[in-house]
């Protein structure tokens, strides 16, 4: 979609028909979506922060794993792929690969999600690596939409100043 003639201006629309706050919205996008024109997919993704809306590329650290998308991309967030976070309990080799994905995007201004977090001591050791945020079952399992209005209500009003909605430190 994100190649799509009117793609920028569709999601403005939708944005404006339905009131709905531009910066609430983060858009995902694989690395599968950018390699058929990265200067198309760059300037798209301008307009579409340039309003607000947060960029993130999803599943990081798998396919094609260009830096170049790192360097040229408008990007907000870094998610890092649940197979790479099942291997943060691995390997030595396979920690610093993490850690360095998690450095290069914190030094391109970036935030790191790891995607997968299964079970506490992985969510411990993402938090080492300074992850920002996490999801995965150890924080939910799919719900219904109405299960899932319950539970942002109640994460949310445990939220402290000093852990704040949606940190990987909850």
């Amino acid at each position: 979609d994100l190649a799509a003639e009117g793609f920028v201006g569709a999601v403005f629309a939708a944005l404006d028909h339905h009131g709905f706050g531009a910066d609430l919205l983060m858009i995902e996008i694989t690395e599968g979506d950018l390699i058929a024109n990265l200067d198309q997919a760059a300037a798209s993704l301008d307009r579409l922060r340039a309003r607000g809306i947060r960029i993130a590329l999803d599943d990081f650290g798998t396919g094609y794993s260009s830096l170049a998308y790192l360097r040229a991309l408008p990007l907000d967030f870094v998610k890092i792929d649940k197979r790479l976070v099942a291997d943060f309990s691995g390997d030595s080799r396979d920690r610093i690969v993490v850690q360095s994905i998690i450095e290069m995007a914190h030094g391109l201004g970036m935030c790191v999600m790891a995607e997968g977090v299964e079970n506490a001591t992985q969510l411990a050791l993402a938090a080492d690596a300074q992850c920002d945020w996490y999801q995965g079952f150890h924080c939910a399992p799919p719900m219904s939409a109405d299960a899932l209005a319950v539970f942002v209500k109640q994460w949310n009003s445990a939220a402290t100043p000093e852990l704040p909605a949606r940190s990987i430190a909850r």
